[in-house]
C-alpha cells in the first residue's frame, strides 16, 4: 500500500510540473564563456593593435653595390659599333665626361620611322583642314538658312495665334506653325551640331600630331644618349676593354676606372626607384638591401640608410650607364644608401639575422632595396579597401 502511495505521488509530481519549469536549465557550459571571452578578447586586441600599431610602408628599387674609391666600370649605353673612343690607360677623366659614340642602324631607322610618321599624319591633317573648311563653310550657309527660316516660322507663328485670338483662324493652325518652328530650330541645332563635330575631328588630329612631334623629339633624345658613351666617375682609367670598330651592346664593359682613393674599403648602394614613388624618398629614411647571391632566409638583409636622393628622375640610358644593362626601362630616382658599418660581422657591416655571410661582399654586385618612408596604422590601410568596397 506504501508503495501505491509513494508512485501516486511521483506521477502527480510530474503532472504538475511536466516541463520542470521550476528547474534552471544550463545554457553555456563554463568552456564555452571561456572560449567566447578569449575570442572578444582577441578582436579587441586586433582592433586595438589596428588603431595604435604601426605597419612600415616601403618603396623597393633595384640597385648595385659600389665601392666608395676602388674600381668603376664605363660601358656602352647602346647597340651598334663603336665609332669613336677618346680614352687611354692612365688617362684621367671626369663626370659626365664624352669617352665615346656608338653608331647603329636601328638606331637611325627609329627616328627616321618616328620622322615618317609624323610627316604622314602631318600632310594627311592638311588636307583634311582644307576639305573641312569647306565643309563647315557650307554647313554654316545651310545653318544661317535654317536660322532664317526659323525667324520666318516665328512671324508667322505669332500671327496665327493674333488670328486665333481674334477669332478668324484656328487651333489647329496654331499648331501648325509651332510644328514649323520645331522643325527649323532642329535643322539649326543639327547643322550646329554637324560643326562641332568636324572641327573637333580636326583638334583630335592636331593632338595626335603633337603627339608624334614629341615622339620624335624623344627618339632623337634616345639615340644621342645611347650613341654617347660618358664616364660616370672621376679617376685614371685603367684598363680598355672595346676599340673602335667593335660591336657592343647595351651594359657592355668599355673601360674600368680607379675613382677615388686607392681603396675600395667603404662601400654604398647606388638604387634606382619608380619615378612614379620615388618623390617620397628621403635622405635619413631606413632601408633594407638584400644582396644578389647572400641567400635572404638564411642571412637576412643589409641594413642601410639614405644618403642622397637625385632631385630629378634619371632617364634609362643614364641609368644603363651606372647598372650596366638595360633591366630599368623607365626614367628613376637615382638613391645612394649607405649600410650600417658593424665590425662584428665578418663583412663590416650590420645584417638583419645574425652576423651575415662569412665571404666579404664587393661591388659590382646587384641588390634590391626596399625603401621604409612611412609608419601607418594597419586601420588606415584598411579604410579604403572599405570604402572602396561600399562604394563611398
Amino acid at each position: 500500500m506504501a508503495d501505491d502511495s509513494l508512485f501516486r505521488k511521483a506521477a502527480l509530481d510530474k503532472l504538475a510540473s511536466p516541463e520542470r519549469l521550476d528547474v534552471l536549465m544550463q545554457v553555456t557550459s563554463p568552456k564555452g564563456w571561456i572560449a567566447l571571452l578569449t575570442i572578444a578578447a582577441l578582436l579587441v586586441g586586433v582592433v586595438v593593435w589596428s588603431v595604435v600599431g604601426t605597419l612600415p610602408e616601403r618603396i623597393d628599387g633595384q640597385g648595385m653595390l659600389t665601392g666608395e674609391g676602388g674600381l668603376r666600370q664605363i660601358r656602352a649605353s647602346g647597340d651598334g659599333r663603336l665609332t669613336r673612343l677618346t680614352l687611354t690607360v692612365n688617362q684621367m677623366v671626369s663626370p659626365d665626361q664624352v669617352v665615346g659614340e656608338i653608331s647603329a642602324v636601328d638606331m637611325g631607322q627609329a627616328v627616321q620611322s618616328a620622322s615618317n610618321d609624323y610627316n604622314a599624319q602631318l600632310q594627311a591633317h592638311q588636307a583634311a583642314l582644307a576639305s573641312e573648311q569647306i565643309t563647315i563653310s557650307n554647313l554654316g550657309i545651310q545653318r544661317d538658312r535654317a536660322q532664317a527660316n526659323v525667324t520666318k516660322a516665328d512671324a508667322n507663328l505669332a500671327q496665327r495665334r493674333e488670328n486665333l485670338a481674334a477669332g478668324i483662324g484656328t487651333a489647329n493652325q496654331v499648331r501648325a506653325a509651332e510644328a514649323e518652328v520645331d522643325g527649323y530650330m532642329k535643322e539649326v541645332a543639327s547643322y550646329e551640331q554637324q560643326i562641332r563635330t568636324v572641327r573637333e575631328q580636326g583638334r583630335l588630329r592636331l593632338i595626335n600630331l603633337q603627339r608624334l612631334q614629341q615622339q620624335v623629339a624623344s627618339t632623337e633624345a634616345t639615340v644621342a644618349a645611347r650613341a654617347t658613351i660618358s664616364s660616370t666617375v672621376s679617376g685614371k682609367v685603367v684598363s680598355i676593354a672595346k676599340q673602335v670598330g667593335d660591336l657592343v651592346t647595351v651594359g657592355d664593359l668599355i673601360a674600368e676606372v680607379e675613382s677615388g682613393s686607392e681603396e675600395a674599403s667603404t662601400l654604398e648602394i647606388v638604387a634606382f626607384v619608380s619615378s612614379r614613388t620615388g618623390q617620397r624618398v628621403r635622405p635619413g629614411h631606413p632601408a633594407q638591401i638584400t644582396v644578389n647571391g647572400v641567400p635572404r632566409e638564411e642571412y637576412g638583409f643589409l641594413r642601410g640608410e639614405v644618403k642622397f636622393v637625385s632631385q630629378y628622375p634619371e632617364s634609362p640610358a643614364t641609368i644603363a650607364r651606372v647598372m650596366g644593362d638595360g633591366r630599368i626601362s623607365e626614367a628613376s630616382y637615382r638613391v645612394v644608401i649607405a649600410p650600417t658599418p658593424d665590425a662584428s660581422t665578418p663583412t663590416g657591416y650590420a645584417w638583419s639575422t645574425g652576423q651575415g655571410p662569412n665571404a666579404p661582399i664587393s661591388g659590382g654586385t646587384g641588390t634590391t632595396v626596399a625603401v621604409e618612408v612611412d609608419q601607418r596604422a594597419p586601420i588606415s590601410m584598411v579604410l579604403p579597401i572599405i570604402r572602396g568596397a561600399i562604394g563611398g
